[in-house]
């Protein structure tokens, strides 16, 4: 009966899903309960410190933007400072 009531606990602690890195959850895909097959994607999670923008300009605005120069992001949650790099002249 303890072997069997020990199995019960680790097969319920297996249930716990905890992401592989620290972040912000953003997208919950499933509902709490809900059953999944293995492998599914159960929820999207992202590393604010780790955020990469990409910004798109349009062609006949791009010869307007020099390397280097400097601009400001308006995220919602705060400006944030960026440089344009050497790779826009591709």
């Amino acid at each position: 009966m303890r072997a069997q009531a020990k199995l019960r606990r680790d097969e319920l602690e297996a249930l716990a899903v905890r992401s592989s890195m620290n972040g912000v959850l953003q997208l919950l895909q499933v509902e709490v309960g809900a059953q999944v097959n293995p492998g599914a994607n159960l929820a999207r999670v992202a590393d604010p410190t780790r955020l990469k923008a990409e910004i798109r300009v349009a062609e006949t605005r791009a010869r307007d933007i020099l390397i280097g120069q400097v601009a400001s992001i308006d995220t919602r949650n705060g400006p944030w400072k960026a440089k344009s790099p050497a790779s826009i002249l591709r």
